[in-house]
């Protein structure tokens, strides 16, 4: 296992050397265009991502959710902001007033003949550029206990999106939520805002999927290793998987659940499963299982400019159940 990390690594830097050559086992790069976006979520041949398009005016700036589509060529189109439904009055698609938008997750089956979208929102008045120096201690600008998880609903399959509000906060924040469809349940996952952030938790809580009210408390998700952040969660036959970074972004990690809840590592890939030399992969999505394929951000330290495409093959009889 450890010779195949090392090898995983290399391929990373000799893909780089080779302007990422299109092979089903190296990275790939998917959506560009754009100054800095991130977490992208795939369903299909759309991808929902969250960032800035242009480099911002002025800090702060708010983040918006925008959509990139698979042409008929096989490639992804530049991101564009979401539409709002029946001319819904926000100040721009993509845009919710007063608040950063950012963090997209994608239920097509959320039920009542409707597509369900969460994401982050942290209030615009929570962040305070004259606090700190937002170059080297940026976390003073912030008051992270205010993120929070909201939601939208579409009835047009994702076209277009209304806005029904927050239903998620807690008094030290809910951030990066993931989320899958249990029976007639919706489970959130969400890193808590402790700082820093090798000392968050992460948490799941059981919505009903009709009212998008909590079923019952949010329970603590247990993972190994210290803090998670920018969760992502896929079901999977009987398993649960739960992806997310650490070190300041540069590594990924996909740990395995029975029961949602307990997680462990898997012995079909290396821990982390992607890791390579600080640059930021921000924002883990689990597109597939078998294989293995994470989309990420790509930040080499002056904006997440690229969305990424890492494809890792299970290893093993005992990996034969994640079959797709």
């Amino acid at each position: 296992m450890r010779k195949y990390i090392l090898c995983f690594v290399v391929a990373v830097v000799a893909c780089e050397r080779t302007e990422f050559a299109d092979s089903p086992d190296l990275p790939v790069p998917l959506i560009s265009g754009f100054h800095s976006m991130y977490s992208p979520f795939q369903l299909e041949d759309r991808i929902w991502l969250g960032g800035w398009l242009e480099e911002p005016e002025r800090v702060p700036w708010p983040d918006k959710i925008y959509v990139s589509r698979r042409n008929a060529e096989g490639s992804w189109t530049i991101p564009r902001p979401i539409k709002w439904a029946n001319g819904q009055l926000y100040p721009e698609a993509g845009a919710i007033a007063g608040f950063h938008i950012n963090d997209p997750v994608i239920l097509p089956d959320a039920g009542g003949g409707r597509w369900i979208m969460l994401y982050t929102a942290f209030p615009n008045d929570a962040i305070k550029p004259s606090a700190c120096n937002p170059e080297t201690n940026p976390i003073d600008c912030l008051e992270i206990e205010r993120h929070a998880v909201g939601w939208l609903s579409s009835v047009d399959k994702g076209n277009t999106w209304e806005d029904q509000g927050i239903f998620l906060s807690t008094a030290e924040g809910v951030w990066s939520p993931g989320a899958v469809k249990v029976k007639d349940e919706i489970w959130v996952y969400y890193m808590d805002g402790t700082y820093p952030v090798s000392q968050s938790k992460i948490w799941r809580q059981r919505v009903d999927s009709l009212t998008m009210q909590p079923i019952s408390a949010r329970e603590r998700v247990k993972h190994p290793g210290d803090g998670l952040s920018n969760v992502d969660v896929k079901r999977h036959g009987q398993y649960f998987f739960l992806a997310g970074n650490r070190n300041r972004a540069s590594e990924v990690f996909v740990y395995r659940s029975t029961d949602g809840l307990n997680f462990d590592r898997s012995m079909c890939w290396p821990d982390p499963v992607l890791s390579y030399r600080g640059t930021r992969l921000d924002g883990p999505n689990i597109a597939s299982i078998k294989p293995l394929k994470l989309l990420t951000g790509y930040n080499q330290g002056s904006g997440s400019n690229l969305i990424m495409s890492f494809q890792h093959q299970a290893d093993g009889e005992m990996c034969s159940s994640f079959s797709d």
